[in-house]
């Protein structure tokens, strides 16, 4: 199943909301979207949010409780009450944001926030980067985060993790964008 954004608009501009909506593609190439009513993770004006769990996943605007994928200055902002972010990452999200109350999750580890189990799995992006695991009345979601499944000698390699839904961010997965190998980008660095 893949989520595709899909603009709900209804009133004038202050009220428009983004909702979450599932395109499933069946074997004969037809789409069809799926209520999202139950949804465990939705969008609204601050970011990703799991109701259930009254939390956001790397929200822009500031909220109670924030569930961080990574450090990046568009993942990771000032304003929020709570921060929970992997372990490893921890380091790097207080020297750019000092003094927030923040909390590391080890990989692989489980919290229950609200009746919902949050764990949070290697991305491969950059140090301490975690795609964001949520489990509750027996579904699971993962919202990835920005990641990479090339190795990576600087981050814990990203870990496919099993899931009903994954919400999948691809700024850079368009056929326009072509990258050079690593290793091809480091000789020519050196040459």
């Amino acid at each position: 199943m893949l989520l595709l954004p899909e603009k709900n608009i209804s009133g004038n501009a202050s009220t428009r909301e983004q909702t979450l909506c599932h395109a499933t593609v069946t074997a004969n190439g037809i789409q069809r979207y799926v209520d999202t009513q139950s949804d465990l993770i939705v969008a609204r004006p601050e970011g990703l949010y799991c109701p259930p769990g009254n939390f956001f996943i790397d929200p822009w605007r500031p909220v109670e409780r924030a569930v961080i994928t990574h450090a990046h200055a568009d993942h990771a902002r000032f304003g929020h009450a709570r921060y929970l972010c992997a372990e490893p990452g921890v380091g790097v999200m207080l020297s750019r944001l000092p003094s927030i109350d923040i909390q590391g999750l080890p990989y692989g580890e489980a919290i229950d926030v609200n009746g919902v189990k949050i764990s949070l799995h290697p991305a491969g992006h950059v140090l301490g980067s975690a795609q964001v695991r949520v489990e509750h009345g027996g579904r699971a979601w993962v919202a990835s985060g920005d990641y990479k499944t090339e190795p990576d000698p600087t981050c814990a390699p990203f870990e496919p993790v099993r899931c009903d839904t994954f919400i999948m961010e691809s700024t850079f997965r368009l056929p326009i964008y072509r990258w050079d190998a690593p290793q091809t980008l480091f000789d020519g660095i050196d040459s």
